[in-house]
């Protein structure tokens, strides 16, 4: 049973691993986060990610949840229904508001 728990985490950790990578490639129109094909997989395998690419505009926003969902250990990336509830989801009024309580 416990096997089976640890191999759907996986699988959905895996899952919000390419939807962060896909995020990326549709905001920076064609960039991956882990580089061009000939280094990609190596730099995948060790983490070696560059997400600089991402337009400013509501960039910590962006930079926050891709960087959430292409963590390095599966068990950081967080699930589906946590994505759902990210500031970079939110209306525009209530991340101003999130912002100044914050800032």
């Amino acid at each position: 049973m416990l096997t089976v728990f640890l191999l759907s985490l996986q699988t959905c950790a895996v899952d919000i691993f390419s939807a962060g990578c896909v995020i990326y490639y549709v905001i920076t129109r064609g960039k991956h986060p882990f580089g061009g094909s000939l280094h990609r997989q190596a730099n995948i395998l060790s983490g070696d990610y560059n997400i600089d690419s991402l337009p400013m505009k509501d960039g910590y926003l962006r930079k926050s949840l891709i960087e959430q969902m292409i963590h390095f250990r599966p068990e950081c990336r967080p699930s589906a229904k946590e994505i759902l509830k990210h500031p970079f989801f939110w209306e525009k009024e209530r991340q101003l508001m999130f912002f100044q309580v914050i800032g």
